[in-house]
């Protein structure tokens, strides 16, 4: 069926977008229905659309109602919006302790003295009776036996206090009691410097060992 324009009615020829005659612009003509061309029919597109929207449906159903059944159980796992709780502090491990300093090597492990004979630090009188005391009361029993006395290897560093000089080079120092002094020996080349000496007066003595002689603390090889 030939169309004709709008505007002013002349006949178009098949196809044309505009009037030879005016130059109208020519309207669209919509394609015909697709059920008349023999396609898809319209209805099937809305039924398979319902027949979709019922699938999902149901599938969400499912999966609410499984999300419901594992958060309800104790041992469920929080899910993944859920805040997660504060985090367990894991402990620092502790610093190792540091070794041991290595012995003195010229004091033994029953030393009282161990760290200090040999060093620059003097050690008072006193100190030198109450090691050699200490010494007496651990020695076993077969140093006892032995008859060896208790004692000190120097060099060692004294500080005392002068209580008594004789003139064969003898110093008596004070002790732990008053009855109780240290004997420091001096050599021959030093009983000229005794003279120096008074009771009361500090001096500083070094010597080669120290004993325990009848109870008695003596320091041998001593030099002011």
């Amino acid at each position: 069926m030939a169309r004709a324009c709008l505007h002013c009615g002349a006949p178009l020829p098949e196809g044309a977008r505009f009037c030879p005659a005016c130059g109208t612009a020519v309207p669209v003509t919509p394609p015909p229905d697709a059920g008349a061309r023999g396609g898809f029919p319209g209805w099937w597109l809305v039924a398979l659309g319902g027949v979709a929207a019922m699938i999902l449906a149901v599938v969400f159903i499912q999966q609410r109602e499984g999300a419901r059944a594992i958060a309800g159980r104790p041992d469920a796992a929080p899910s993944a919006g859920a805040t997660p709780g504060p985090a367990t502090p894991t402990p620092e491990p502790m610093p190792a302790p540091p070794p041991p300093p290595p012995p003195t090597a010229s004091a033994t492990p029953s030393d009282p003295l161990a760290g200090i004979i040999g060093g620059e630090a003097p050690i008072p009188a006193p100190a030198i009776a109450a090691a050699l005391d200490r010494l007496a009361a651990n020695m076993t029993a077969e140093e006892a036996e032995a008859g060896e006395p208790p004692r000190l290897r120097g060099p060692l560093r004294v500080n005392g206090i002068v209580v008594a000089i004789d003139g064969d080079g003898t110093v008596a120092l004070a002790g732990r009691d008053p009855g109780r002094p240290v004997i420091a020996q001096l050599p021959d080349t030093q009983i000229d410097a005794l003279d120096l000496l008074t009771p009361g007066m500090a001096v500083r003595l070094t010597c080669r060992d120290a004993r325990a002689i009848g109870g008695t603390s003596v320091l041998e090889g001593c030099r002011l």
